[in-house]
């Protein structure tokens, strides 16, 4: 049974939705406080006044949904290397039998890299939230000032600009900007899948085994092609190299390898969101991947659906902070005509269509 990142998909989404559903609980709290009075001359004052306010309300509301977010992560870590060992042992056969259960050790590393992670994310959503707040008072004042706009207009204005940037500003180490739910996302199931990764390697390595196989994925980028169908040494050097190892039913036998697994972590395989799997590699028992039948779905097909569910959220946002039944039924019908972009593209292309990934389900 190969181990893939892929295999962590569902354990990272159970987090996503948690500050998925703070982002959007964060707008809708943001229309209500500053949509309140907009008629008054003192608005801008008054908003000034209860700044204070908003951040307790802000405050309140996301506790939750941080400390739920955190025990998924939590089961997370836990269930991936409890997925790594159990895929080593059904590959490895016999050979597991006198193995210990997991150790947990993976797991509490993996826990330890998310938590800090999220760390950063909540410091980030709870100060953006109080940013946007100021910056939409500022906006509505300063248009109403040079006469351009009403009040009303003018809020509605900045809370749409805000609604569809969403909470932003996450940067990956390879220096691409995030949105709050594709980073989360993408960040978690990024450890899940070194989890799963490490503890599987760890487990094959405790009998023996020193090499893997990676497979042939569907979808695959540019980063991880090259590593397909090769065989990697656990701990070796890099570069193409020659191993000695045994081979079932005796003996020993020479196999070429492509360089070791941690050569092709640091050039790319496994990077966030990949595909690929591997599995141990065992020299007479072991045969080349098949390779799959996409159908002609392709790895731009997939990111397109992505950037259909991004936009179906923004609309999401945009029904949140909607300061007027027009403004709200627009950004309903939008919200609507991008799910069924959703659907009609997972059916046209057969991909699986995660409706999790098109919309909030906030505390509105």
């Amino acid at each position: 049974m190969a181990v893939s990142p892929e295999d962590g998909e569902d354990l990272a989404a159970g987090v996503a939705d948690a500050f998925q559903q703070a982002e959007l609980g964060i707008f809708s709290r943001l229309a209500k406080a500053l949509g309140t009075g907009l008629g008054l001359d003192s608005w801008a004052t008054d908003r000034r006044d209860g700044a204070g306010t908003f951040r307790r309300l802000i405050t309140g509301m996301l506790g939750p949904l941080f400390s739920r977010g955190r025990k998924a992560a939590k089961e997370a870590a836990t269930e991936a290397e409890r997925r790594g060992v159990a895929a080593a042992d059904e590959e490895l056969g016999a050979l597991s039998l006198n193995l210990p259960p997991p150790s947990g050790v993976h797991a509490k590393r993996g826990t330890e890299k998310i938590t800090d992670d999220l760390k950063t994310v909540e410091h980030a959503v709870s100060s953006q939230a109080m940013s946007i707040y100021q910056r939409v008072v500022t906006e509505v004042g300063q248009a109403v000032e040079a006469g351009t706009m009403t009040r009303l207009q003018a809020a509605a204005k900045a809370l749409a600009k805000f609604a569809d940037a969403g909470i932003t500003g996450f940067v990956d180490r390879a220096g691409r900007n995030w949105e709050l739910r594709s980073y989360v996302e993408m960040a978690v199931r990024t450890h899940v899948a070194n989890v799963m990764v490490d503890a599987h390697v760890d487990r094959i390595e405790s009998v023996g085994v020193r090499l893997v196989m990676v497979s042939d994925a569907p979808y695959e980028c540019d980063k991880c092609k090259p590593w397909e169908g090769k065989v990697l040494e656990i701990g070796g050097p890099n570069g193409k190299h020659q191993v000695t190892v045994k081979q079932a039913g005796g003996g020993s036998v020479t196999v070429q390898v492509e360089g070791s697994l941690a050569e092709a972590r640091s050039k790319g395989l496994f990077h966030p969101n990949c595909r690929h799997s591997i599995t141990a590699y065992l020299p007479g028992v072991s045969r080349k991947p098949e390779k799959p039948d996409t159908k002609g779905v392709t790895y731009k097909d997939t990111q397109r659906l992505r950037q259909i569910e991004r936009t179906a959220r923004k609309w999401d946002r945009r029904r949140a902070v909607a300061l007027t039944d027009e403004e709200r039924a627009k950004a309903d019908a939008k919200f609507k005509q991008w799910r069924k972009a959703a659907r009609d593209h997972a059916a046209k292309t057969g991909l699986p269509r995660k409706t999790n990934r098109e919309r909030h389900d906030a505390v509105r």
